[in-house]
């Protein structure tokens, strides 16, 4: 004999809730896109070096997706689903509300510590592997 389960599914919801997750991945790849002729220009970065950009980006968002779904086996999904939508929805408004150009400072200005705005990034010279 089955037991009845506990709460019944909703299709309809569930739905939902994976379109605006997925809506919110193309929503925070298309910033990352979007904010790459800047960098390149901000940074003086040659066509190679801004490819390291987008590998890092894909090389880190796969591995927090596999780390986020073994979390989600071990703890339960929807606590880790509620735990990420909180932290990117966190995330992105503080970084709405920074204010800009705070960590673009130029010899002479106050705060600036000197160096190369490379080095402190950690982008490859020349886009090869150190």
């Amino acid at each position: 004999m089955n037991p009845a389960p506990a709460t019944t599914a909703r299709p309809a919801a569930i739905l939902a809730i994976i379109l605006a997750s997925y809506v919110m991945i193309l929503l925070d790849n298309s910033v990352i896109f979007t904010a790459l002729p800047s960098l390149q220009a901000d940074l003086q970065l040659s066509t190679g070096e801004l490819s390291w950009v987008q590998d890092a980006y894909t090389l880190v968002f796969g591995g927090l997706l596999l780390l986020g779904a073994r979390a989600g086996d071990l703890l339960g999904r929807r606590r880790v689903f509620v735990f990420g939508l909180v932290v990117f929805s966190v995330a992105s408004l503080l970084i709405g509300l920074a204010p800009a150009g705070w960590w673009d400072r130029r010899p002479g200005d106050p705060g600036y510590r000197g160096g190369d705005r490379r080095a402190r990034l950690a982008v490859p010279a020349h886009g090869e592997l150190p």
